[in-house]
């Protein structure tokens, strides 16, 4: 059951409707114009009831505890060594295959790399059966980090979370061309209560963007379509924000491209393939999916989908034959 669904069944306005999903989509829908109706009540209560927080440091401070709680259990952690193949037989996953060719034996397997992307290592007939072109989303974003030479509260701008749409009504799927600025998320993470600054001030602009269009690009048209995302991009913000641009001393643009090189999601995609596995279950016995396309949302979500398949399917479950 969709969203729009549900909540036409008690709002007849739909420009309503449209304003209570415009946080919600931008938030975490891997899915045109809509989401599921279990993720929209997630974010509902998240954003409206709970509201928006950030750690101290950002993310990384999670990151941080994270690596060193699971060092200190025994974990065993292999950075920069990319995952090539998921060894299987009789259609049952035995391990990986790394990219130096070193190869891991394994009783069960928890990927986050997506659902595309895992079956993808497992070879035919998976790769063909759960391809790009049938399960991958289409949304992705550019953002623009920009930081500034003066506090955006000398500015006059004094909010900390900003979503706009500048059109009549809410569009929110991949767009023609490589970036669209008629929507959007303005973010100054400075503004969250308690906050100590650790650099100048900054304010984040995302964009929708076209999940393709960004990797046909040579370096110089690349580099310009970047420039091009953040000017007219902090052009349109006008209506809702200062202007930043006399402002800005550095610029940093992440693009599908980032997403992709980092993540390795194909189409550079940011919130997975919109069919999900509430339960992790793949095709193979002994592999299981978690994180964005177990279903689980945000950067929470990933860590508690984490815990919920490793409980569900490793720490609880008897040793495999």
């Amino acid at each position: 059951v969709m969203a729009r669904t549900r909540l036409a069944e008690y709002l007849k306005d739909e420009r309503l409707v449209d304003l209570l999903l415009l946080p919600i989509l931008y938030y975490g829908s891997p899915t045109p114009h809509d989401i599921e109706w279990g993720s929209f009540v997630v974010l509902w209560k998240s954003l409206y009831e709970e509201g928006f927080a950030r750690p101290r440091g950002g993310v990384r401070t999670i990151l941080g505890l994270l690596r060193n709680r699971f060092r200190e259990l025994g974990g065993q952690l292999h950075m920069r060594q990319g995952v090539a193949q998921v060894l299987h037989e009789k259609g049952r996953a035995i391990g990986v295959r790394l990219d130096s060719g070193h190869e891991i034996r394994a009783a069960r397997i928890l990927s986050s790399a997506g659902l595309v992307e895992t079956m993808a290592l497992c070879g035919e007939p998976l790769a063909a059966e759960f391809s790009e072109q049938k399960f991958a989303g289409e949304m992705t974003f550019v953002e623009c980090i920009s930081l500034l030479d003066t506090p955006l509260l000398d500015l006059g701008h004094d909010k900390t979370i900003t979503f706009f749409n500048s059109a009549e009504k809410l569009v929110y799927e991949a767009p023609e061309d490589a970036v669209d600025v008629q929507s959007g998320v303005i973010c100054c993470p400075d503004h969250y209560d308690d906050q100590v600054p650790q650099h100048e001030p900054a304010l984040r602009l995302t964009l929708r963007a076209h999940p393709g269009k960004w990797f046909e690009m040579d370096e110089s048209t690349y580099a310009a379509a970047k420039e091009d995302a953040w000017q007219r991009g902090h052009a349109a913000i006008l209506p809702f924000a200062p202007d930043i641009r006399e402002h800005t001393v550095f610029v940093d643009t992440f693009t599908p491209r980032t997403v992709k090189h980092f993540t390795g999601h194909c189409r550079g995609v940011v919130y997975g393939s919109p069919t999900k596995s509430p339960d992790g279950t793949t095709p193979l016995e002994n592999l299981f999916l978690m994180g964005t396309d177990q279903g689980f949302l945000g950067i929470v979500g990933a860590m508690l989908s984490g815990i919920a398949m490793a409980n569900a399917h490793a720490l609880q479950a008897s040793p495999a034959p």
